[in-house]
């Protein structure tokens, strides 16, 4: 998960403005986290169609592991102060606080 802060890092520190910067992080976080969701659903619909078993392990790993980003990015997001809204596609505006 590192690896990918760090590039969303150096995507911001090559932006012009502190304004387009902003929203150019507010777009890279939503991305992410709709990325790690899309992830998810696709764990979770390969752990619930899989038949063999010796690739259960493997999708439960894969689950769990998915589950673990996506918790991560929106907990990130929050720390970032992004509301709710933008996490689900409204508005992405940071709180003021």
């Amino acid at each position: 998960m590192q690896g990918l802060l760090d590039r969303v890092e150096g995507l911001l520190e090559d932006g012009g403005s502190g304004g387009s910067r902003e929203i150019e992080e507010e777009v890279l976080v939503k991305h992410a986290i709709e990325k790690a969701r899309q992830e998810l659903q696709a764990a979770r619909s390969f752990f619930e169609n899989v038949t063999e078993e010796d690739m259960v392990d493997h999708a439960i790993y894969s689950l769990q592991a998915a589950e673990r980003k996506y918790d991560y990015l929106l907990k990130y997001a929050r720390k970032m102060g992004y509301r709710q809204q933008f996490l689900w596609g409204q508005t992405i505006r940071k709180e003021e606080g």
